[in-house]
């Protein structure tokens, strides 16, 4: 039997097999500006790329490590016949890739995305990001839109600093045009779009057509990462004046602080159901006896800013507006966040210290802030409580608290 290891050197030798970049000529085959190049000589940029998302060194690895396991899932193996009816197998063969059937298609193509930087050494003709990646967009907006393109999208916008200059602009709209559409089949790929914005703008900024689409999706889906990824100054105006009419961004209502570290990934997966406002309510209002005072207030410098729930999912609530030094929000008040395992796990702590003690206080020296959405007030238990001045006033009484 071959082994896990053995098939994956298998892979890795059918792949490499071929002509060279010198023996055919980058030139000849993608043309006289598509430079073919390797990503990553070792892993120390593809970590130091990773750790500007949010990743610890050893997440980075794990990570790494992951993602060069599914390369097998990624590579054709055995003779490349066509085995399925489907019109999409023909089409991920051409491009190298195995196709596993149309409800699995989009998962293997975020393998793929995401085990780009290893693609690329194992062979960088035929994984070349000039070629491969709009390649890849290409297939994935012609995959089953039912299922969520979320797993193929993060990595396209995590890694897009390799594969940006290496595209054209022509192709690099076409890209940007197939994540507009990616976006209303699922909301969490807005919030990616928000927290990547830098990445994409200077795109699409002259393109008057594709910019109002996404000013679209970054005011529905993207208000809370757009916000801690991009400085106030530079969003659309439409989308300025939209946020100053929903949060809390005039002057005397910022705390300036650089302790709230925006993240764009969190150790732990939180979500953000339909239920996340009862769960804040039964926090915080005593008509729920069984959960009243199950949280735990969090203070920076302090300062009350945020306020975590016991149940179900450790979101929190913040409760202030922060602003770092760079001009980006970091908090917005009213918004929800997830945070690092490492804060759960002192909340357990502190609730377990003294099960009595209502939202007990954890001072912190930095919180890691990964954006989901606003509250809803219209889905709380009481939906007026919330609104206006609702969040100041739930913040004056958390902080009488001992």
């Amino acid at each position: 039997m071959i082994t896990h290891i053995s098939l994956a050197i298998s892979l890795i030798a059918s792949a490499t097999s071929g002509p060279t970049p010198t023996e055919t000529g980058a030139a000849s085959c993608y043309g006289p500006t598509a430079a073919v190049s390797i990503l990553f000589v070792d892993d120390t940029a593809w970590i130091e790329l990773l750790e500007r998302d949010g990743y610890s060194q050893a997440e980075a690895l794990k990570r790494i490590r992951r993602d060069r396991e599914n390369i097998p899932q990624v590579l054709p193996h055995g003779p490349h016949y066509l085995s399925t009816s489907s019109p999409l197998e023909p089409k991920f063969l051409e491009l190298g890739i195995n196709f596993p059937g149309e409800d699995r298609a989009l998962e293997v193509l975020g393998m793929a995305m995401s085990a780009l930087p290893e693609l690329n050494r194992i062979n960088p003709l035929k994984f070349n990001p000039h070629t491969f990646v709009p390649a890849l967009v290409q297939l994935a907006s012609e995959c089953d839109q039912r299922v969520s393109p979320v797993r193929f999208v993060r990595p396209l916008l995590r890694y897009a600093e390799l594969w940006q200059d290496k595209v054209s602009y022509p192709e690099r709209i076409k890209i940007w045009s197939s994540l507009a559409s990616f976006s209303y089949m699922e909301p969490d790929v807005g919030r990616m779009i928000g927290a990547y914005w830098p990445v994409i703008e200077p795109d699409i900024r002259s393109d008057e057509s594709l910019m109002k689409k996404y000013t679209t999706i970054l005011g529905n889906y993207g208000a809370l990462p757009v916000l801690a990824s991009t400085g106030y100054a530079a969003l659309p105006n439409p989308l300025k004046w939209r946020f100053r009419t929903i949060f809390h961004l005039e002057p005397m209502d910022i705390l300036e602080s650089n302790r709230i570290q925006f993240t764009k990934h969190v150790d732990r997966y939180v979500g953000c159901c339909s239920n996340m406002e009862e769960d804040f309510s039964s926090v915080v209002f005593p008509w729920f006896p069984h959960s009243y005072g199950k949280g735990a207030r969090l203070y920076i410098d302090g300062v009350l800013v945020g306020l975590m729930k016991a149940e179900n999912e450790k979101s929190f609530l913040a409760l202030r507006t922060v602003r770092n030094s760079s001009g980006r929000f970091t908090l917005v008040q009213g918004g929800v966040y997830a945070s690092n395992r490492d804060l759960w796990e002192t909340a357990e702590v502190e609730w377990k210290k003294n099960p009595k003690q209502k939202w007990p206080r954890i001072n912190l020296e930095y919180l890691k802030a990964f954006p989901l959405r606003p509250f809803e007030p219209e889905n709380s238990a009481d939906a007026y409580s919330f609104k206006d001045e609702g969040f100041e006033i739930l913040r004056r009484k958390l902080e009488e608290e001992p």
